[in-house]
């Protein structure tokens, strides 16, 4: 084989490889004109937003799990409050019908006494007026003045009695009915004092429920709008990464034509130019040399965009991992503490997704992969300045993470 067919392999190989980098870029369809556009319909976009929709699910299932479980919380109590309330209501009310019980049986002896003190008269009076008519007669003093003057002693003094025993019973009775009276009336103030005093938990118990559930689905939407705000960067470094790959086609088809003009040129020139072999092998040596160190420099700012791109979106992937410790330390039925003064559970592996990304971005400025590269780089520790502050009311770092965080974003 001669040296000229050695080196239309060589270029031809060179070539080769250069279209096979095409074959391996997605993500983007060509037009009629030449040109390209982004296929939104790339599977890294549709991986991106079924990340999303699972993401968004689980803090949605999440946070209305704490919901119902704060719902259901809170029912039990105003249950449990209200079965007291029951239970006071009855235990007043047995102690006021035992009361009122204890007077009607009061009352009923009253009513027996005066019952018995009433016979009790008549037959002393008519022991009495026996007696003292046996006495008259004895004396003969029977249908006498004297006598009937006895009589009506006799009979006014059974009256008296009589009298006197029913005054007796009527101002028991009306204490018996005022003591009944009060009780009921204290009874019923107990027992409204009872109800509004439930009514008043009730209320108190409401009003809890209703503030705890309200901050939680505040929560549910800062978390949910902390996602959609991170899933939408995550898009737009793929739109971004695919515009790249689009760039990179178009120099990738610019080589290609080039190629095959300078393949037709050549060939023109090889017909034109047999009889002086010698002198173009020379120049076709200068031109491959040169289209050489074209091809490495190219190859190379190829290598160093891929690698740029994928350590943009390792710091997204870093995002995506410490969004989980996020909504875990929102649930209020977790140990995790939000002192920012101590490590809080999960702390230590939200540091290190943190520190490696942050790592991976200063290792990318130290060695860009040119201006791009530096200022992509440079935008990903301006985002995770925030992102850290984010973190640190979160209580998901502590503030001596956080610090040792911003030193290494600082410091390098």
């Amino acid at each position: 084989m001669s040296t000229v067919d050695e080196s239309l392999d060589n270029i031809e190989r060179m070539h080769n490889e250069i279209m096979a980098k095409s074959d391996s870029l997605s993500g983007f369809t060509k037009n009629e004109n030449g040109g390209y556009s982004v296929d939104y319909n790339d599977q890294r976009f549709i991986d991106i937003q079924n990340e999303q929709a699972n993401k968004e699910a689980q803090t949605n299932e999440t946070y209305n799990n704490m919901i119902n479980e704060s719902d259901k919380y809170y029912n039990n109590q105003i249950d449990a409050a209200k079965d007291y309330a029951q239970q006071q209501s009855e235990l007043q009310q047995a102690n006021t019908d035992f009361a009122i019980q204890q007077i009607e049986q009061e009352k009923e002896q009253a009513q027996k006494d005066y019952t018995k003190e009433q016979k009790g008269a008549y037959s002393d009076y008519m022991k009495k007026t026996k007696s003292d008519a046996q006495n008259m007669a004895n004396s003969g003093l029977r249908n006498t003045g004297y006598s009937e003057s006895s009589e009506v002693s006799i009979y006014n003094a059974y009256q008296n009695r009589v009298a006197t025993a029913k005054d007796s019973l009527n101002r028991s009775l009306l204490n018996f009915s005022n003591s009944i009276q009060q009780a009921r009336l204290a009874n019923n103030e107990k027992l409204a004092e009872i109800a509004y005093n439930a009514l008043q938990m009730e209320n108190e118990l409401n009003q809890r429920a209703f503030e705890y559930k309200n901050n939680l689905i505040l929560q549910r939407e800062s978390a949910l709008e902390r996602i959609n705000e991170m899933y939408y960067q995550r898009y737009q470094d793929v739109l971004s990464q695919i515009n790249n790959e689009i760039a990179l086609q178009m120099e990738i088809d610019r080589i290609d034509r080039e190629y095959e003009q300078w393949i037709t040129e050549f060939t023109e020139q090889i017909r034109q130019q047999n009889l002086a072999h010698e002198r173009w092998q020379k120049e076709f040596d200068a031109n491959r040399e040169q289209w050489q160190k074209e091809y490495d420099l190219k190859e190379r700012q190829i290598e160093q965009q891929i690698r740029a791109s994928q350590a943009e979106e390792a710091y997204h992937y870093a995002q995506i991992r410490n969004i989980n410790t996020a909504a875990r330390s929102s649930n209020p039925y977790s140990n995790t503490s939000n002192n920012n003064d101590t490590e809080p559970e999960g702390s230590r592996q939200a540091y290190n997704a943190a520190a490696g990304s942050i790592r991976e971005l200063q290792q990318i400025m130290r060695n860009p992969a040119g201006n791009n590269s530096r200022a992509n780089a440079q935008q990903g520790l301006d985002r995770w300045k925030q992102t850290i502050a984010n973190m640190g009311a979160n209580g998901q770092l502590s503030r001596s993470q956080q610090e040792q965080l911003y030193s290494l974003i600082a410091n390098g």
